[in-house]
């Protein structure tokens, strides 16, 4: 199961490409979590969107002008993702520990 987080979030003051009012343009900076029963693993990338509350629509970067782009890449540097990488959960470790034991007996048997 693939889940976001919202990472960042800021509202900003800059004039909408579609509607062309100040107010109600919202950044938002999300990182994808996947989880599993034997793991859970978090991307680096960040999913950015930029949302105008007025006009209900998503501007994309093609529509940015040089002074969204500025706040843009401000409010980028402050978005962190949190823990990156995998991390294994304990049935994972159970299983391994069982797959090592087996193989100790295995070996063991062979042996003698």
């Amino acid at each position: 199961m693939t889940t976001t987080s919202i990472i960042h979030s800021a509202t900003i003051k800059n004039n909408c490409p579609l509607c062309f009012n100040t107010e109600g343009l919202e950044f938002t900076f999300n990182q994808e979590i996947t989880e599993t029963k034997f793991y859970k693993n978090s991307s680096k990338d960040l999913i950015e969107k930029l949302f105008c509350h007025n006009c209900n629509n998503t501007i994309y970067p093609e529509r940015w002008d040089k002074h969204i782009e500025l706040v843009y890449e401000y409010h980028r540097k402050l978005a962190e993702p949190k823990h990156v990488g995998m991390s294994l959960k304990p049935i994972t470790f159970g299983l391994i520990v069982v797959g090592i034991l087996l193989f100790a007996a295995a070996v063991i048997f062979v042996l003698y």
